[in-house]
């Protein structure tokens, strides 16, 4: 997994307290992730690699209180 972008807003670009899915409140910023899956023995499937994908998002949720934006 690697970091390529931080977005963070300008104050007049902020959202009230309660942003929902696709905003931002204060203090909070956007990054960017891109995330390389490869097996050498066979191709993965859909529903490996949405596993990966949600387990990630848990780990980030869990330790950093990160959240998907719509």
């Amino acid at each position: 997994m690697r970091l390529f972008d931080i977005y963070r807003p300008k104050p007049d670009r902020l959202l009230g307290h309660n942003a929902g899915a696709g905003g931002l409140v204060e203090g909070e910023q956007s990054w960017a992730l891109r995330l390389t899956l490869e097996r050498d023995d066979a191709n993965l499937t859909d529903a490996q690699i949405d596993a990966v994908v949600q387990s990630v998002l848990a780990a980030l949720s869990a330790q950093l209180h990160a959240r998907l934006r719509a």
